[in-house]
């Protein structure tokens, strides 16, 4: 079921930005990031890194998002992105290496459900050459912000971010009946053509406003109410649906190709006096075990008529 988000059932100060950054994370004196924290976000990326079958050139540990900037929130993830260059892989590579590293991300982060101060850890490889539009982002690995984040109240739309939410919310619900209705190669498609126009979306608004954008405040808040993740649940669940084979759809098909041998084993008068002139044998004679009998040359001369 694809809940909705309404106006009644949505706080706006959620998206607000606060005066301070988390407590629960950074240390109110030094802005810096607690110090038993760090120490498990290191031993977090580096324990990732060791799934890799071949050593990983890590140019830094970085932590970004709404956790390490003014904008968190009880629904924050702490995102941990271990930085490559992506430049080091020979250009005919590249295409294949990214998709290397998404599905060992995806791995992770699907068998893994670190907590730490009640916000889930998710981690991400980064391209050092990627755009990175977030204001606030702190290096694990040097203890120091690379990007250190201000506070600055904003004008937010809240009726505009709830309005363009419920769009993309009814889209991905008329995904779900595509797949109610077993149509999963339509469903499929429409899965991937949504989850590229969000991706694009969000990425508009980050560049042209940043991150207080009705684009991403959209994204965060499709994320928070858990309707991305239910997006890539239909996917897995259309591919998975379309792949398999109940047994009511063999039973059917064995059906189907059980009548087909019947119809060609029974054939008519006309079909078995042919052949037999095909294979230059003299017609049955009365009496012969295959002339036919009184019934059947009725119902020959009968169809013949209606002709």
């Amino acid at each position: 079921m694809i809940n909705s988000v309404t106006k009644s059932q949505f706080d706006p100060s959620v998206l607000a930005p606060k005066a301070d950054l988390y407590p629960k994370l950074w240390d109110s004196n030094t802005k810096k990031l607690n110090h038993n924290i760090s120490i498990k976000l290191k031993q977090i990326a580096e324990d990732f890194i060791r799934g890799f079958e071949h050593p990983l050139n890590i140019k830094d540990i970085i932590l970004t998002g709404s956790i390490a900037n003014f904008n968190w929130n009880q629904f924050s993830d702490i995102d941990l992105h271990v930085l490559l260059d992506f430049n080091e892989i020979p250009d005919e590579y590249r295409d294949a290496f990214e998709d290397y590293f998404n599905a060992k991300k995806e791995e992770w982060n699907k068998n893994h459900n670190i907590m730490i101060m009640g916000h889930e850890v998710e981690i991400y490889i980064q391209d050092t050459n990627e755009p990175h539009y977030s204001t606030g982002v702190y290096s694990v690995l040097n203890d120091k912000w690379i990007a250190s984040p201000t506070f600055k109240k904003q004008d937010i739309n809240y009726d505009d971010v709830i309005n363009k939410t419920e769009n993309f919310i009814e889209q991905i619900a008329k995904i779900s009946e595509l797949v109610g209705n077993k149509d999963y190669q339509k469903a499929k498609t429409g899965i991937d053509n949504l989850k590229k126009k969000i991706k694009k979306y969000r990425q508009a608004g980050l560049v042209s406003e940043g991150e207080y954008s009705t684009e991403n405040l959209v994204f965060k808040m499709l994320r928070n109410a858990g309707h991305l993740q239910a997006l890539s649940d239909l996917k897995f669940q259309a591919y998975d649906s379309d792949m398999s084979i109940e047994e009511e759809i063999l039973n059917f098909q064995k059906t189907l190709e059980e009548i087909k041998k019947k119809k060609k084993k029974k054939k008519g008068l006309w079909a078995n006096i042919h052949a037999k002139r095909k294979r230059g044998e003299p017609p049955a004679k009365p009496g012969d075990k295959d002339y036919p009998t009184k019934k059947n040359w009725k119902k020959v001369i009968s169809l013949r008529n209606k002709k």
